[in-house]
């Protein structure tokens, strides 16, 4: 994780100096909304809603560089799990191919959030009595990585929608039972304001 951290820190400081070739025309901040659809039948979790933020940190022509914060809630499909909100700061190639609105993408970023697992439910005690069984609750946290690629069409001066594929691969750490390693496939839709 350490050298993941400074790996990134790096990048984004060698390319915070280098000098832009051109000035952009249009808004460094991008804004939006998503919708996540998972595409492989997450058996835990509901499809989510989120929020991304993404800045312009170099344009060299055709290509742009985008880190990029999104954050993702997603409500859980079981009793035992809490439901998460899925961080993942990431970085983005957009490239400019066709010289209008049409911008194909590619990125790659860090997951992480954390669920809180209601063991007494999860181990099948039967009926529950509080006075007898007590609540017993575990932490498990993800990590992993995800490679998004899509396109973003920006349709007027200030707006933009997207859509894009996202695959997640990662594993669950939990203190009461076994490392779970695990992956997703995803869809996501949204739209946005450049400024």
């Amino acid at each position: 994780m350490k050298k993941i951290s400074f790996a990134l820190a790096l990048l984004f400081a060698l390319v915070s100096n280098a000098q832009e070739v051109e000035k952009p025309k249009e808004g460094r901040f991008q804004l939006g909304i998503h919708y996540q659809a998972s595409i492989d039948n997450s058996p835990k979790w509901q499809n989510g809603i989120g929020l991304d933020a993404r800045f312009r940190l170099l344009s060299l022509g055709l290509v742009s560089l985008h880190p990029t914060m999104a954050a993702t809630y997603r409500a859980s499909k079981i009793d035992y799990l809490s439901d998460i909100t899925n961080l993942n700061p990431g970085l983005f190639v957009e490239v400019n191919l066709f010289h209008v609105g049409l911008k194909p993408y590619i990125g790659m970023g860090y997951n992480f959030h954390q669920v809180t697992i209601d063991e007494s439910d999860y181990l099948g005690s039967g009926d529950f009595d509080p006075i007898v069984n007590e609540t017993v609750e575990s932490e498990s946290n993800f990590n992993g990585f995800n490679i998004d690629i899509g396109f973003r069409y920006h349709f007027a001066k200030m707006l933009y929608a997207d859509m894009g594929f996202n695959y997640l691969s990662g594993k669950y750490q939990t203190d009461n039972f076994a490392d779970d390693s695990t992956y997703s496939s995803s869809v996501h839709f949204g739209f946005g304001f450049r400024f």
